[in-house]
C-alpha cells in the first residue's frame, strides 16, 4: 500500500487517500511470476518475505496462499494484523531471516520516500527484492540489483479503500522489478544528450518570461492529453487554437495578466463548451519560434494532431506522472519532420 501527503490546496481533498495494489494485479501478474521463476529455479525453494508497507497485508497473504513464500512479516503505519507491525519500516532496525524485501511502498514527492524504501531494503542486505514502484526508480534499481525480471506498467489503477472519499481508484506507471542484490553497487554512466539542427527554430520551455513576436506555434508538453491544445499565430495576431477533432476556435487572443501571458480559448469537453484562458506562458508550454522559415506549418499542425491520438505516445508521455514530454524529444521529432525521417 501507499498514502500520499498533499500540500498547498490539494491537502483537504486528498489528505485520506490511501491506495492498495488492485487484486487482479497480484493474481495475473504477481502470483504466475513467482511460480514460474520458483519453477525454473531461479529463485531458492525457501522465501521469508518482509513487506515494508503491508496495507490490508492482501500481497503476503496471496504468496502465502499459493505457497509462493514460507514465511513473512509486514510493517505499516496505519494497519496492524497477524504478523504485521504498526510501525513506520523506515525507521526500524530490522534483523530476521527474511531474503525477499518489498512490494508497494508510499511513492512521495518526485518518489523520494519510494527512494528510500529501497536503498534501506538494499543496506540491510536482502538477497532478493520485488518492487512496485514508479519507472523513474529503474536505474536506482538497475545499480543495487541484478534483474530477474522487469516490465513496466502503463497507467496501472491502484485502489482506494478509504470510504469517505470520492476518488475511488488512481492510475499510476510503474515497474513491477524483481531483482538479486548485488554486492556492490554498480555505476551507470549518464547518456549524452544529442543536439540537433532544426535550421534556426527554437523550442523555449521559460516559465512567464513573456511570448515573444517570433513565437508561431505554443504546444502542450504536459498533462493529458499531451500536445493538446496547441495554438497556431495568424498574420492578424490572433491565434487558431487546435483540438484532438481540429479547430477549436479561429480567433483565440493572448491576453495579459498579472503573472504573465494567456491564451484566451475554448475549453471543450462532452458537455460543456466554454471561454477559458490557458497559462500558456507557463512551464506546460513549448513555445516554438522561426517555424515557418523550416516547416510547412499546416503540414506540421497535422502532424501534431495525428500524434497526439497515438496509442504508442500515449504509453511513452504516461510513462511518468505528470504526462508529459521532454524538450529533448521534442526537439528530435522536429528534426525528424523537417528532414523527413
Amino acid at each position: 500500500m501507499k498514502t500520499y501527503k498533499f500540500t498547498g490546496k490539494y491537502k483537504i481533498n486528498n489528505k485520506n487517500e490511501a491506495f492498495f495494489t488492485n487484486n487482479h494485479f497480484i493474481d495475473k501478474t504477481v502470483i504466475p511470476l513467482f511460480k514460474k521463476l520458483k519453477l525454473k529455479k531461479i529463485l531458492p525453494s525457501k522465501l521469508n518475505f518482509l513487506d515494508t508497507s503491508a496495507g490490508d497485508n492482501r500481497i503476503a497473504l496471496k504468496l502465502k496462499e499459493h505457497n509462493v513464500i514460507n514465511d513473512y512479516v509486514g510493517y505499516d503505519i496505519s494497519f496492524n494484523g497477524e504478523k504485521v507491525f504498526q510501525k513506520d519500516w523506515l525507521r526500524e532496525k530490522c534483523v530476521n531471516s527474511a531474503n525477499l524485501v518489498g512490494f508497494n511502498p508510499p511513492y512521495g514527492f518526485n518518489s523520494n520516500l519510494a527512494k528510500k524504501f529501497i536503498e534501506k531494503g538494499y543496506n540491510e542486505n536482502y538477497e532478493y527484492c520485488i518492487w512496485l514502484v514508479p519507472i523513474t526508480l529503474k536505474k536506482l534499481l538497475t545499480e543495487l540489483y541484478k534483474s530477474i525480471y522487469e516490465k513496466d506498467f502503463i497507467g496501472l489503477s491502484f485502489e482506494n479503500k478509504v470510504k469517505d472519499t470520492h476518488v475511488k481508484n488512481i492510475k499510476n506507471s510503474v515497474i513491477l522489478f524483481l531483482g538479486e542484490r548485488r554486492k556492490k553497487k554498480k555505476i551507470l554512466s549518464v547518456p549524452k544528450k544529442q543536439k540537433f539542427n532544426l535550421n534556426g527554430i527554437i523550442v523555449d520551455r521559460g516559465h512567464y518570461k513573456g511570448i515573444s513576436d517570433d513565437t508561431d506555434i505554443i504546444v502542450k508538453k504536459t498533462g493529458n492529453p499531451v500536445l493538446l491544445p496547441f495554438f497556431i499565430k495568424q498574420e492578424n495576431n490572433t491565434w487558431i487554437q487546435y483540438g484532438k477533432d481540429g479547430v477549436v476556435t479561429e480567433n483565440a487572443e493572448l491576453i495579459k495578466k498579472e503573472k504573465g501571458y494567456y491564451m484566451r480559448g475554448i475549453s471543450t469537453t462532452k458537455h460543456t463548451r466554454k471561454e477559458y484562458d490557458y497559462s500558456v506562458d507557463s512551464n506546460v508550454y513549448f513555445k516554438l519560434k522561426n517555424v515557418r522559415d523550416s516547416l510547412d506549418i499546416d503540414l506540421f499542425k497535422d502532424v501534431l494532431l495525428k500524434k497526439s491520438g497515438e496509442k504508442e505516445f500515449f504509453e511513452l508521455t504516461n510513462r511518468y506522472k505528470p504526462a508529459s514530454i521532454t524538450k529533448g524529444w521534442f526537439e528530435e521529432f522536429i528534426y525528424s519532420k523537417i528532414h523527413n525521417k
